[in-house]
């Protein structure tokens, strides 16, 4: 048996486009229009990669979304969000939860599906990396403050090239207006000069 794939989202169409993307027998799709049917129906179907619509009645995108990463069996589910065109994103609401891409409808179903299949990769053979040892609140503080230096230095630095820039650029100006003001002169002194005679 392929993939167990769960698709929350109020549009048929929408749920037709998705099925139409996964065809075979690697994946079978569960179609709910509802966020409270997902929470329902979540232990039934044991999903192994999850598509949630933002938006959604009942319970929406946010609510289900939150609602999996606070159950211990659903926190590593790859999880999907779709978002309207026009649907504007709660930055607040999606900061918490941990999702692996948002994807805005309407979009490539070919496209769709490799990233559903990356993910799935990514989660099921993750890039091990050498293990370091954890920092402890000390050196974390330690670092707090060199970065928070080194952002200091790099500050006043800044401000005194920019300092350093703007005094040149003054006395550039005020070196052209007093040529001009001086060429001025030196025209009147020399009219002056000729109605004298």
């Amino acid at each position: 048996m392929g993939y167990k794939l769960i698709v929350a989202d109020s549009s048929p169409s929408v749920q037709e486009a998705i099925r139409l993307a996964f065809p075979g027998s690697e994946f079978k799709i569960f179609a709910f229009g509802d966020g409270m049917a997902v929470m329902k129906n979540l232990n039934q179907i044991n999903p192994d990669v999850i598509l949630l619509s933002l938006s959604l009645p009942e319970k929406d995108g946010y609510e289900v979304g939150s609602y999996l990463k606070s159950q211990k069996e659903f926190r590593k589910t790859p999880l999907v969000f779709l978002k309207g065109t026009f649907e504007t994103l709660n930055q607040q609401k999606v900061a918490g939860l941990d999702y692996d891409e948002i994807i805005q409808k309407p979009f490539d179903s070919q496209k769709l599906a490799q990233s559903i299949k990356d993910i799935i990769e990514r989660r099921q053979n993750p890039m091990t990396l050498p293990e370091e040892p954890l920092l402890d609140e000390m050196t974390l503080k330690d670092y707090k403050e060199e970065i928070q230096d080194f952002i200091q230095q790099q500050i006043l630095k800044l401000e005194s090239e920019l300092e350093q820039n703007i005094r040149e650029r003054i006395i550039k100006e005020l070196r052209r207006l007093l040529q001009e003001e001086l060429e001025k002169l030196k025209i009147e002194a020399t009219k002056l000069k000729s109605h004298s005679r």
